[in-house]
């Protein structure tokens, strides 16, 4: 079992947190649009962003506040 897979995960979470803090918001669609990832991708980044603290907790679908 080789660490790549994990290393690119970290890459692509490193790209959605330069995504977010350019644009002072986060949503899927937009990580979506900039990162040319699916919905599901999308949606584990923004778990990710979440647990990390870079982003506040969603609420009923609307873009989330970059901390």
């Amino acid at each position: 079992m080789t660490s790549e897979p994990v290393e690119a995960d970290e890459v692509l979470v490193e790209r959605a947190i330069l995504v977010v803090r350019q644009y002072q918001t986060a949503s899927f669609s937009l990580l979506q649009r900039r990162l040319l990832v699916s919905y599901e991708t999308a949606t584990q980044l923004m778990y990710i962003l979440e647990e990390r603290g870079i982003v506040e907790r969603g609420d009923d679908g609307e873009p989330r506040k970059v901390l």
